[in-house]
């Protein structure tokens, strides 16, 4: 119970102060629609959490899929601070 009220404390914090980032936006002569088939916009993961897809950014749906894995066991509150860092970003 009390993991949950610390996952729901910082995901309400970190939503109330950034917003989210786009795929691919913001790289010359890509967009969002050329990502995954123009290998020169494809960008690297952004971190662990980044994997479906990996596309640079922590999705708000790949960061609570990497925050359940870490209620299982499988990562380090370290690991999940640092999704969050990536999430952020």
């Amino acid at each position: 119970m009390k993991r949950n009220m610390v996952i729901f404390f910082v995901i309400t914090l970190l939503l109330a102060t950034s917003a989210l980032a786009e795929d691919c936006d913001g790289q010359a002569g890509c967009n969002d629609s050329d990502c995954s088939s123009n290998p020169s916009c494809q960008v690297a993961c952004a971190h662990e959490a980044d994997n479906n897809p990996c596309d640079g950014t922590v999705s708000l749906t790949e960061l609570i899929d990497y925050m359940d894995e870490w209620k299982l066991g499988q990562h380090t509150f370290t690991e999940v601070m640092g999704a969050i860092v990536a999430w952020k970003g």
